[in-house]
């Protein structure tokens, strides 16, 4: 499948946090596959910084530091040091795990996180740091969960805004790469809300339909378009998401999306996806359109 030519080449390196826990492994894996898929230098990252503590003593004896670049050697050896592994560029930084993962990735292609971590000194993964990165990065973002049977599918949230034909524009190069094959999902429901009239003979199944073929022909052109999968579900668009992802290998939402009835990429639904889906999730985020 062919795309545009301004999704030909990604942009950056791919950045992943390390922690030495057991998901930042998996994210590691992930991001070390994807970095030969596309070419991209694969930086991994781990932050320290010193505990609150009066005991300057305990404090002025450690080397956290050192430590933490140790932690970074160990769990990228342990990880990747098989036969073909390429090389990674190892970043030790001092700050808050959040801020140093944004400030990594200010301009990388791909930023590649575990759905959980350590805590304490040099803890990367934690929930509250994945999400506030979700909210905040300049690029797109990947939540992994080991996903360890491939399915070939790629599922791709679309409800017609900017935001996710560029999330589909993605998710198609991604497919090219990798010989997978494109699901894009439009989710609907009927409006319910104080004081609006609901027409129940409204074809809102065929109006997200529309939209979404629309949408779908308008990212990749016409030709392309035929080559994804379309599905056009009525419920909850987190829920028809996540269960279209069911056996996906990869889920595909853009970070924000035009709201109403057959908003599919909201803000909340990215990050309810990202949370709980069954498979890595990528949350697109794209840099021409962050404030």
């Amino acid at each position: 499948m062919s795309v545009p030519t301004v999704d030909e080449q990604p942009v950056g390196p791919v950045v992943v946090g390390v922690d030495g826990s057991p998901s930042s492994q998996q994210a590691l894996r992930w991001a070390a596959g994807q970095a030969r898929l596309t070419g991209q230098e694969l930086h991994a990252v781990i932050s320290f910084g010193l505990p609150l503590s009066r005991d300057a003593a305990v404090i002025g004896g450690s080397d956290w530091r050192g430590d933490a670049a140790e932690a970074l050697r160990t769990t990228v050896e342990s990880t990747l040091g098989g036969p073909g592994s390429g090389p990674v560029v190892q970043h030790v930084v001092e700050g808050r795990p959040a801020k140093v993962l944004l400030d990594a990735a200010r301009d990388a292609g791909l930023l590649v996180v575990g759905s959980r971590g350590h805590g304490g000194v040099t803890g990367l993964l934690l929930g509250s740091v994945s999400e506030h990165v979700l909210a905040h990065a300049t690029c797109p973002v990947v939540v992994v969960r080991e996903r360890r049977t491939a399915t070939g599918r790629i599922v791709v949230g679309v409800d017609g805004s900017h935001e996710s034909q560029r999330a589909l524009r993605w998710a198609a190069r991604q497919a090219r790469l990798s010989g997978s094959a494109v699901h894009a999902v439009g989710a609907w429901r009927v409006p319910l809300g104080s004081g609006l009239t609901v027409r129940p003979e409204a074809d809102w199944a065929g109006h997200t339909s529309h939209t979404l073929a629309a949408a779908v022909a308008g990212a990749l052109g016409e030709e392309d378009a035929t080559g994804v999968v379309q599905e056009v579900v009525e419920g909850h668009p987190a829920d028809a998401l996540l269960s279209a992802a069911t056996d996906a290998d990869l889920l595909v939402v853009g970070s924000r999306g035009r709201g109403a009835f057959a908003g599919l990429l909201l803000g909340s639904v990215s990050r309810h996806v990202a949370a709980h889906a069954p498979c890595p999730a990528v949350v697109h985020h794209d840099r021409s359109s962050t404030p």
